[in-house]
């Protein structure tokens, strides 16, 4: 388990390192956006002496048409031709100077090259589009890899937007590109933000871009920053959660080192003629110490194969069981170097303590069956509290991520998303949305169709608004008149857009009430607002998910809105879905299906959290097992030190239950003591976790005291199956000790 942690947590902080030129790459972003406009790198192009070179993405979508049939290129980027020499991915055939020289020029991955032709090189074979745009092969790539926050099958030179419709795409008023910039050895990354930002200053493209500072960011630290690159298309993980992983990892390594050096310790009781033998006929303290750590590392070298062997046949099995996502190709090989010179340091560390305590015995007493170890076990009891405050703070967190995963997911979210499907329209639907919405809603059990420009679940645009002397970051989209009706959204004050009213669109708007707090509106109806007059207020609703609070949202009629929204009956869900589907090919025959529920997206909005919260669970069981082993060893020891005891008292009429409460007081104490040590501990990680969610639960005292129970209640089980063995022992040979 360990070593599959370990693995996740090495890949996760391997992205994007793999780049020969990592520590000089930059991307440019603004104000929480990863996105620029295209002018940006031609405004800075020898402006600047730091920078060197500058790469644009401009994000596409690309169909090829092979032999009639359609194929999807999923990830396809326009580019500049400088890609290939800032960074490593690299090009198996084609040369990267000349490779996007000529508009219309794309390189394409190893396994797109085989997907379309059946081979790996198709260097200078053309492809044709839905659009009927010939494109011409001019490099085959190898596949990007995985830990890449940049993941793509085909690049397209970008010179092919000047020659297409999209040639506005390098006006400075059109976001939604990424800007990397390539950065001098001497430079100073600080000092260049001063630059970018002074000549940019120069360029006007609308109200935002007076507000919004410009900054480089590493390209090391991209992956991780999601929360200041939004809508840059890339691929992003959670730092904290990896950092949590890596915590537990730790601490669960901790806890099998204490486990072997209690269980060592248990051990050694019945080992001290051996031992004492062993001295008798001239061994050192430095040759027993040997001993045991050889001993020792003979179990960690078996251990260690078996990890490989497990890891290379099982590892899709066992990482999916853990819930966390490893590559197959990751490469590991160092990897397990690491893991070999880890694993003789623990061994070292687990064999040192039993191998210096046996060393010590007095050999005289040993052979005279003289206690020569501590009955009482200090450090036994010390190291398993350490062990069960560890197993109690995962638990905790455990119940405490549940409740609060369980309250994100049930919350009443200001409107209703049950039965809602959602799809983008192509440009033959968008062009016949009327026909479109007829047609649907003549299925009885479709109750409602609708369209809007944004999606709720995710990040809506944002611009800097003005009404009056105040000017706001707004929350932006479009919506046609039925949107509120189907999501069962509130007008506070006014009146919902309505179809026969033609001064609603583009005249009119909705705010919500944060909005007019925010500006401090108390009669909004009937003012003007970013140049249209506010006809109603709509309750507030949580547009976005719940780590973030309701922000100030505008809500306009454009008449251009391209995602539908489609409420359906619980009943006969897949019938339904068939009859959307054959609705949307009647009009587009080449419609691309991708239905999806709202609700899933929804709840894909705390899948880190879900998936953490999972993890937790297995680890605290996992935790609780090897601390159980542990508890079984001191128990043991305990068992061994009174055996003698224990006969007498069984002699003159014990019960088990006497027995029982001889044997469990100590740990029932040492259990009640991790549990009361767990709770600040428990308490102040997860008040830092629940500060990342807008809303969330108060954390409840009864979620210790379940902890409290379960810890104690399996702890007196094992107790109580050590004492139902230890009543069959035989009563002379007990008697005989001493």
């Amino acid at each position: 388990m360990l070593a599959i942690i370990f693995t996740f947590v090495y890949q996760e902080f391997s992205f994007d390192r793999f780049h020969r030129n990592a520590n000089n790459i930059y991307r440019i972003h603004s104000g929480g956006y990863g996105v620029t406009p295209l002018c940006f790198a031609e405004k800075l192009n020898n402006q600047i002496p730091e920078i060197s070179a500058s790469v644009r993405f401009s994000k596409s979508s690309l169909t090829v048409i092979k032999e009639s049939e359609k194929i999807e290129i999923k990830n396809t980027y326009y580019t500049d031709p400088d890609i290939f020499n800032i960074f490593s991915f690299r090009l198996l055939h084609g040369n990267a100077s000349d490779a996007f020289k000529e508009p219309f020029s794309i390189v394409i991955s190893r396994s797109t090259s085989i997907q379309l032709f059946a081979r790996d090189d198709a260097s200078g074979q053309t492809i044709r589009d839905k659009d009927g745009t010939t494109y011409t092969i001019t490099g085959i790539m190898e596949d990007i890899p995985f830990n890449s926050h940049i993941q793509s099958n085909a690049f397209i030179s970008l010179e092919t937007l000047r020659h297409s419709a999209d040639s506005n795409m390098f006006d400075c008023g059109s976001w939604g590109n990424l800007t990397y910039v390539y950065l001098s050895d001497k430079a100073n990354s600080k000092e260049t933000e001063v630059k970018i930002n002074t000549i940019l200053k120069e360029v006007r493209m609308g109200p935002v871009d007076n507000k919004l500072v410009l900054k480089l960011q590493p390209l090391t630290e991209i992956y991780f920053d999601g929360a200041q690159n939004k809508f840059d298309g890339s691929q992003h993980g959670n730092r904290q959660v990896v950092l949590v992983y890596s915590a537990i990892s730790i601490l669960i390594l901790l806890i099998v080192i204490i486990n072997f050096i209690n269980l060592s310790l248990s051990i050694a009781a019945s080992r001290t003629k051996e031992i004492a033998i062993r001295k008798i006929n001239g061994a050192t303290k430095p040759q027993i110490v040997s001993q045991i750590l050889f001993e020792t590392f003979a179990f960690v070298l078996i251990s260690y194969v078996v990890v490989l062997l497990l890891m290379e046949l099982m590892l899709p099995e066992l990482s999916s069981l853990l819930n966390l996502t490893i590559s197959q190709s990751f490469a590991r090989s160092e990897l397990y170097l690491y893991y070999f010179f880890g694993m003789v340091g623990v061994g070292f560390v687990a064999g040192i303590i039993p191998g210096v305590s046996l060393s010590k015995i007095n050999a005289i007493k040993a052979l005279k069956n003289e206690s020569v170890l501590s009955s009482r076990g200090y450090l036994r009891s010390i190291l398993l509290v350490f062990q069960l405050v560890i197993v109690a703070v995962l638990l905790n967190t455990t119940f405490i991520m549940n409740s609060q995963i369980s309250y994100l997911l049930h919350k009443k979210l200001g409107y209703n998303y049950e039965q809602v499907i959602y799809f983008n329209l192509d440009k033959d639907l968008l062009a016949s949305k009327e026909m479109l919405k007829n047609s649907l809603l003549k299925n009885p059990k479709i109750q409602f169709v609708s369209f809007s420009s944004g999606l709720i679940g995710g990040e809506f645009t944002k611009a800097f608004i003005k009404a009056g002397s105040d000017e706001i970051l707004c929350n932006f989209y479009s919506v046609d008149p039925d949107y509120l009706d189907l999501y069962e959204m509130k007008i506070k004050y006014g009146r919902n857009f309505e179809w026969d009213m033609k001064t609603d669109i583009r005249k009119s708007c909705l705010i919500n009430e944060e909005a007019c707090r925010a500006f401090g509106l108390k009669q909004a109806i009937g003012q003007k607002f970013d140049g249209r007059t506010i006809i109603g207020v709509v309750e507030d609703f949580n547009f976005t998910s719940l780590h973030q609070k309701i922000g100030p949202l505008v809500i306009y009629r454009w008449g251009d809105e391209d995602i539908a929204q489609i409420k359906i009956s619980d009943r006969d869900a897949d019938e339904t879905l068939e009859f959307i589907r054959d609705a949307c090919k009647d009009i587009s025959p080449g419609f691309y299906d991708n239905l999806s529920f709202l609700e899933n997206r929804i709840s894909r909005l705390y899948d880190a959290e879900k998936n953490l919260k999972d993890s937790m669970l297995i680890y605290s069981i996992a935790t609780f097992i090897i601390a159980l082993l542990g508890l079984f060893g001191l128990t043991l020891f305990m068992i061994k030190k009174k055996s003698r005891e224990i006969g007498l008292r069984k002699l003159f009429g014990s019960k088990p239950y006497d027995t029982f409460k001889l044997l469990s007081k100590e740990q029932v104490w040492l259990v009640a003591i991790s549990n009361f040590l767990a709770m600040p501990i428990s308490y102040l990680l997860m008040q830092k976790w629940l500060a990342n969610f807008e809303y969330s639960l108060d954390i409840r005292v009864f979620v210790f005291f379940e902890t409290f129970l379960i810890t104690m209640a399996f702890t007196l089980i094992a107790i109580a199956f050590l004492i139902l063995k230890t009543h069959r022992i035989n009563l002379i040979n007990a008697l005989k000790q001493d």
